[in-house]
């Protein structure tokens, strides 16, 4: 019973990756429109605030393709393949798939939040540090069969094996 409860999930949660591409995409389009216009209004000072605000709308509005520059640099692959991870034949397969996938979604909001944060790196509040952690910890979820698969083997042992019987 929940396991059909889980193979229906699934599906409805592939379709939000392209929803919260273009909540994002037009959340960046609001960041740029705001970054043109602060450049444009010409306040003192507040010119490379308008100018951090411009560079996060560019890099929200190309988010999909700015996480694949991220995966293809640490993993080697893109950040889609989040959606067509299968695991191996096991009782919890589909509890797998779906926690991927759940914590993939999170890693997209938490990457789209670090790339949002970096704007405040022009002011108070510690900006690029909280931006940073949210843009790594972001990649490393959208990414995390790859990310465990490498901490796995580099753990060896028993945890290899054990990672790589569940993950596949």
């Amino acid at each position: 019973m929940s396991q059909d409860l889980l193979t229906n999930l699934i599906p409805h949660l592939e379709s939000w990756w392209s929803v919260l591409g273009l909540i994002i995409t037009f959340i960046g389009l609001a960041l740029l429109v705001k970054g043109l216009i602060g450049l444009a209004s010409r306040v003192q000072g507040g010119s490379k605030g308008a100018f951090l605000t411009l560079l996060c709308g560019v890099i929200l509005i190309n988010c999909p393709e700015f996480m694949d520059v991220l995966a293809q640099s640490l993993f080697n692959q893109n950040s889609a393949q989040v959606l067509s991870y299968r695991p191996p034949n096991h009782a919890a397969s589909g509890l797998f798939r779906l926690v991927v996938l759940v914590v993939g979604l999170t890693g997209m909001i938490g990457l789209a939040r670090g790339v949002y944060i970096l704007r405040l790196t022009g002011g108070e509040g510690g900006g690029l540090p909280r931006a940073l952690v949210h843009i790594a910890g972001g990649i490393l979820c959208v990414n995390l069969v790859d990310f465990l698969r490498i901490l796995a083997v580099s753990l060896g042992g028993e945890v290899q094996s054990v990672v790589t019987s569940i993950l596949g």
